[in-house]
């Protein structure tokens, strides 16, 4: 059952697909075709995240579906959140060419602060959560949960990691460095510090993506070349990318974490090919693309709710339990411009 949840997600895609033989897509990069890829990703993410929940109770994963379900997770791992990376970059890259000075001036305001405390508001509500379900919380583990940090129960990492993110572009472009590559080698490093520091601190998943971001903002910065090379040579750089691809995830596991930043880079430019191609103009796909933060950051709060007041019915009807979550996160994503801040 849990199987066919995938095959149902699979089904979504296919809807408004369409394959260009000889030509290509030229607007791949649209915020409606970047936001169907997005909405196919942060799906994957509601079911992944389910399965955490699901593998926490005394559910028997007896069936061939239910393993292929975890076998297709497992193999998937942090490849689901890289293209939110990218195109968060690319974007970033592509507003600062633009816009200039002024946009990269109101980032502190409208991309970093604006992020955070539209996340602390989500924190507070896991946090109440919490406190109705009689769960005890230290002041100092909701205080660090504020930054991202630490977790209450919400997902934390990623947030963290995109706020560090734009701090970088931000430093990275108001030096006004005399060359464009300039800030673009000082965003690469920064984030390799990161890399060193966060792996002394938390687990893989919080560095082991991470470039993708600055690959995104690089990608913008010399888009006309690179997609006329993409082009040229289509087939080709398809090829050496898979293969590269495969070689490293092959690679064993002791030197995988190694390489996953350029793993994470490689899959990201897979799908770049792979929409120049192949358009997905979905529009519920893009409608959940478009609610890709609330949809996020409180996709965990139906998850507990149920864990805690309801685990029969994730040991009994796990299909049930993800649907229930996916639909009440999709209602709270909905009503979640009534709440949302916005700082101009």
């Amino acid at each position: 059952m849990l199987f066919a949840l995938l095959i149902a997600l699979f089904l979504l895609c296919l809807y408004g697909i369409h394959f260009t033989v000889r030509g290509f897509h030229e607007d791949f990069l649209s915020k409606e075709k970047t936001n169907s890829i997005k909405g196919i990703f942060i799906l994957l993410i509601v079911l992944s995240h389910s399965l955490q929940y699901i593998e926490g109770s005394s559910y028997l994963f007896d069936c061939f579906g239910d393993n292929a379900f975890t076998w297709f997770f497992s193999h998937l791992g942090q490849m689901v959140v890289v293209m939110f990376l990218f195109y968060s970059g690319y974007g970033v890259g592509e507003s600062s060419k633009y816009k200039g000075l002024s946009y990269v001036n109101s980032m502190p305001r409208r991309r970093i602060l604006t992020t955070l405390i539209n996340f602390d508001v989500a924190v507070i509500a896991f946090i109440l959560l919490k406190v109705v379900l009689g769960h005890t919380i230290s002041i100092k583990q909701a205080l660090l949960s504020l930054t991202g940090w630490e977790s209450v129960g919400n997902s934390n990492w990623y947030i963290f990691v995109i706020l560090l993110c734009y701090l970088f572009t931000y430093i990275s472009l108001r030096l006004r460095l005399p060359r464009r590559g300039y800030s673009i080698v000082l965003l690469f490093t920064l984030c390799f510090a990161t890399i060193a520091a966060l792996s002394l601190f938390k687990g893989h998943w919080w560095y082991d993506t991470i470039l993708c971001y600055p690959l995104g903002f690089l990608f913008s910065s010399y888009k006309k070349p690179v997609i006329g090379c993409f082009k040229k040579y289509y087939w080709a750089v398809g090829a050496v990318l898979l293969i590269l691809f495969v070689g490293l995830y092959v690679c064993p596991r002791d030197l995988w974490r190694l390489f996953y930043n350029t793993m994470s880079m490689t899959f990201a430019l897979l799908v770049i090919l792979f929409t120049m191609k192949m358009g997905i103009n979905n529009r519920p796909l893009q409608w959940v693309g478009s609610h890709l933060f609330p949809i996020y950051i409180y996709m965990r709060l139906p998850m507990i709710f149920i864990k805690d007041k309801g685990i029969s019915l994730i040991e009994f009807h796990p299909a049930l339990f993800i649907i229930i979550s996916l639909v009440v996160t999709l209602i709270i994503a909905h009503f979640y411009r009534f709440w949302k801040i916005k700082l101009n």
